[in-house]
């Protein structure tokens, strides 16, 4: 298993003028990895990221739309998957942390774990660009080539859980911060 945070952080690296959807978790490190007018945390709802991302991808075809989610948001809204596929923006490029529990309500496993693929699962939705990470070196190898390809990319990242959870003291700030902000970030965003 790789670490979230450096996973995070060479992605950060390659970054140019692409819009960042986070979801939850991703949210917290992906902010100080890489500070931008073009981040939009879909802090929300679980599950809303890829579908809130492809929609920004679609709107915005000048512009890669990246999407950073856990396995369990991703979870939450299988179906995105589907829509991805059959909307196939060349522009949109999903990243799922995938660390096997509901980390941020503090550490529940993902049911029937053991069985659970996403690459396959994406595969089987008609997603053709779809990679599996559980080594940092081959990530770190194949990701300039991931970014430069043309999308819907599908890529999992197996990663360790963190231990930022909901019962932190200053999580409800953060997200009501978050949330004020969505809307002029939107705006923006569409601009």
């Amino acid at each position: 298993m790789m670490k979230r945070d450096r996973c995070l952080e060479l992605l950060a690296r390659y970054r140019t003028e692409e819009i960042v959807v986070t979801a939850w978790q991703a949210t917290n490190e992906w902010l100080v990895f890489s500070p931008s007018e073009r981040n939009f945390a879909a802090v929300r709802t679980m599950g809303e990221a890829s579908t809130f991302a492809l929609g920004l991808a679609i709107a915005r075809p000048d512009l890669r739309v990246i999407v950073l989610e856990g396995d369990g948001s991703l979870l939450m809204n299988l179906t995105s998957l589907v829509t991805i596929a059959e909307f196939g923006p060349p522009n949109f490029y999903q990243f799922i942390l995938q660390n096997r529990v509901y980390e941020l309500t503090g550490g529940q496993s993902l049911p029937n774990i053991d069985h659970l693929d996403f690459a396959t699962i994406a595969r089987g939705c008609g997603l053709k660009h779809v990679h599996s990470f559980g080594e940092f070196a081959d990530y770190e190898r194949e990701l300039p080539r991931l970014l430069a390809s043309e999308g819907p990319l599908f890529a999992v990242l197996d990663v360790e859980p963190g231990k930022y959870h909901i019962s932190s003291p200053d999580w409800g700030k953060r997200v009501r911060a978050i949330d004020r902000d969505g809307v002029r970030t939107l705006k923006r965003l569409l601009q």
